[in-house]
């Protein structure tokens, strides 16, 4: 038997497959409380400071699937007092953690760049924490024009 698709079959294979796409990138996001439990498994129940850490992304972002971010945490990177460990939340993804980096005296200095995927215009957090337990915290809005997870 051979099969000859009519226009309408196509059209409506092709309209069911963008209604299937839309359904799944809208429900493929962390909500609230997803993002939260994120945090405190990271960061357990420690206040973070805006101070000592600097995220730099842009504001508007034309594809999100290679999104530039850097991150800064002053710090002298001594034995005494360094960055143990740099993490980086989207409250939009499908999951919240980006990245999870972990540092030692060393690295010399706690200063990192790369490119990450954000599935729509949302909210970025970074957070630095630190040898002797204290956390920082800096936040930037994307704006992202084309998603880049979905």
């Amino acid at each position: 038997m051979i099969l000859d698709p009519t226009r309408r079959d196509m059209l409506s294979g092709a309209a069911a497959s963008i209604l299937a796409a839309a359904l799944t990138s809208s429900s493929a996001s962390a909500d609230a409380e997803t993002l939260q439990r994120e945090i405190w498994r990271l960061m357990g129940d420690r206040k973070a400071k805006e101070e000592q850490i600097t995220l730099e992304t842009p504001v508007l972002a034309e594809n999100g699937a290679v999104v530039p971010v850097h991150i800064i945490v002053q710090s002298p990177m001594s034995e005494e007092d360094h960055v143990r460990a740099i993490h980086l939340l989207a409250e939009e993804n499908p999951w919240p953690t980006i990245m999870s980096m972990r540092l030692a005296p060393e690295a010399g200095k706690a200063d990192v760049r790369f490119r990450v995927r954000l599935a729509r215009t949302q909210n970025v957090y970074a957070f630095a924490e630190m040898n002797d337990g204290r956390i920082f915290r800096a936040v930037r809005r994307v704006e992202v024009t084309i998603g880049g997870c979905g």
